[in-house]
């Protein structure tokens, strides 16, 4: 005769705050969508779109190929080039961020790995001599990787590479694989101000990431500056949208999921230097939990 099964029974009514709290973590401010820009290759096109995004009030990273300064392109006819360090230093401030791009622009998936290591290594550094700054960002050359080419970064410790033609989609995924950085679209996909309105009427509590990415050279070539405009009128100045780099969306999202919870979900102690905030429902009560602190959460 089979032995038969007991299902172990908690009464409800002796954990009603942890069956019924949620807690959500939320955006600085308590927003719950963020908006960012990527752009590859550190040419002089990048310009007027920096120039642009500041107009507007909106931020984003720059992919810098640091071995292919000063004169890369043997075509005259361009009305561009590859920026010297000095001028992507001065071009894109404390208020962008500057990733890697691979020094030599190679294809990473396709070389041995020890090449490859090199050459993320040689960007990393020369970038940071350049800034002065720590450099954790990074974006695949021609999308090209393998896994051992996600392990490099690791050791190089890379905390987000960019990959992909785009996603279609905003939402963020409960566990994002940081190293395969999905963006929404490319500036030229057809589908970009749909994709901009369903972000701007997304609802509910989950978090979304609009997130564009290119080469500016693409407007030169077809001179249509006036895509990238109409996009950052219709996106900026929203007060439920947080404008950040990818560095910082990246960097708060790990530091929100370092946050220790007590069993009964009343207390929680921020252990990182970054202010996370959370929404607790059902009484949709919005609280930032500082850098360092602990917080007894309201009822």
């Amino acid at each position: 005769m089979m032995e038969e099964k007991r299902i172990l029974h908690i009464p409800r009514e002796r954990f009603p705050d942890l069956l019924e709290r949620k807690i959500y973590t939320m955006f600085p401010g308590g927003r719950r969508k963020v908006f960012t820009l990527s752009y590859d290759d550190s040419q002089t096109c990048d310009r007027p779109l920096v120039e642009m995004m500041r107009k507007y009030g909106v931020k984003g990273t720059f992919n810098v190929c640091s071995a292919q300064i000063v004169d890369d392109m043997p075509h005259q006819l361009r009305p561009w080039r590859s920026m010297t360090m000095e001028e992507c230093v001065e071009l894109y401030g404390d208020d962008m961020e500057m990733a890697i791009h691979g020094a030599h622009h190679p294809y990473w998936g396709r070389m041995p790995s020890a090449q490859a290591m090199v050459d993320a290594l040689e960007d990393r550094r020369n970038i940071e001599r350049a800034t002065g700054k720590i450099i954790r960002g990074a974006v695949y050359p021609y999308g090209s990787y393998t896994e051992d080419v996600k392990q490099i970064l690791r050791l190089l410790d890379i905390q987000y590479c960019r990959n992909g033609q785009g996603s279609g989609k905003t939402q963020i995924p409960d566990e994002p694989d940081w190293l395969r950085l999905e963006p929404t679209c490319r500036h030229k996909d057809p589908n970009l101000m749909k994709y901009a309105d369903d972000f701007l009427n997304v609802g509910g509590y989950l978090l979304h990431m609009f997130f564009v990415w290119g080469h500016t050279y693409e407007f030169m070539v077809n001179d249509n500056w006036e895509i990238m405009e109409e996009l950052l009128k219709k996106v900026s100045g929203r007060e439920d949208i947080w404008y950040a780099t990818n560095i910082e969306i990246v960097e708060y999202l790990k530091a929100s999921q370092q946050l220790i919870y007590n069993l009964d979900m009343t207390i929680v102690r921020n252990p990182t230097d970054k202010d996370i905030w959370l929404r607790i429902m059902p009484k949709d009560i919005l609280i930032c939990v500082g850098a360092g602190k602990t917080v007894t959460l309201p009822d």
